[in-house]
């Protein structure tokens, strides 16, 4: 059974969801939802989208919270959020049945498959970015800014037009592969791979 959650703020952490209390397991829906609610409480979150499916039926679809706290509108099962880095698992799913299929290798360099990409690494002779550090997130690369999500003109552009946006995506702070940074950029690069 997999249990999918959509938060509509985006100041929830990662942290915030390791810290949640592990000692009451809920059984029922609607204990989940008592759960989710006492998160909410704890950590300001104003709405959240819920689903619960198994491999071949849904079990439950729902909201808790509000979708526009001055108007009072709840969050429901229509309710439209922004689908955020919760495509870097299907990314990387491509990815690795790309490697599945001996079509690409994870130690593979970036480079190699996409010349095109002008990546500014000062280590590329001994320290090239690979696939794998994409997927890890220790390529080096500067995470997007605030204003770089948000782009005058045709909101549906192509990866390669999206990473052209902003050039400081691509530049190397240190050796790949030495630290782990969050970074959409290698997502984005992930993606166009694909």
């Amino acid at each position: 059974m997999i249990v999918l959650f959509q938060f509509l703020t985006p100041c929830y952490s990662q942290a915030a969801a390791t810290q949640q209390n592990t000692q009451h397991i809920p059984h029922t829906i609607d204990e989940l939802k008592d759960e989710i609610d006492s998160l909410m409480t704890k950590y300001k979150i104003p709405g959240v989208s819920i689903a619960i499916v198994t491999k071949d039926s849904i079990i439950y679809i729902g909201g808790l919270g509000y979708a526009n706290i001055e108007l009072k509108t709840p969050v429901n099962e229509n309710t439209h959020f922004r689908a955020g880095s919760i495509t870097k698992s299907f990314v990387a799913l491509g990815i690795l049945k790309l490697v599945e299929e001996g079509i690409i290798d994870l130690q593979a360099p970036v480079k190699q498959i996409l010349p095109e990409i002008a990546i500014d690494n000062p280590w590329e002779d001994t320290n090239p970015v690979r696939i794998v550090h994409l997927l890890e997130h220790t390529a080096g690369f500067n995470d997007p800014h605030f204003n770089d999500y948000y782009l005058d003109g045709e909101p549906d552009i192509p990866l390669m037009e999206g990473l052209n946006v902003s050039k400081h995506y691509l530049n190397i702070k240190w050796k790949p592969g030495a630290y782990r940074s969050y970074s959409s950029a290698g997502y984005m690069v992930a993606g166009i791979i694909i």
